[in-house]
């Protein structure tokens, strides 16, 4: 029988910024403009973070679009003068 090893407590305190998750960085620390954190419980604050990351990608995909976009345009009206 293997002995039973007891699990860390992963309990983060309700007091702490975001409940003690990382992502506060100096100058500005606890960045919450609008308050949207007031009254959050630990799984609403992990949703907004998730939420941040899923958009932020996004909008960086997006910007590419429409980089490889403005390339693409410019190089169909350089062909269609060539010929």
């Amino acid at each position: 029988m293997s002995p039973v090893v007891p699990k860390a407590s992963t309990a983060i305190k309700s007091d702490e910024f975001a409940y003690g998750l990382p992502g506060s960085l100096p100058p500005v620390e606890e960045f919450d403009p609008f308050n949207f954190l007031d009254g959050a419980d630990e799984n609403k604050v992990k949703r907004f973070r998730e939420a941040e990351l899923a958009h932020g990608r996004v909008s960086m995909l997006a910007f590419i679009g429409f980089l490889v976009g403005e390339k693409v345009e410019v190089s169909v009206v350089e062909m269609e003068t060539w010929g």
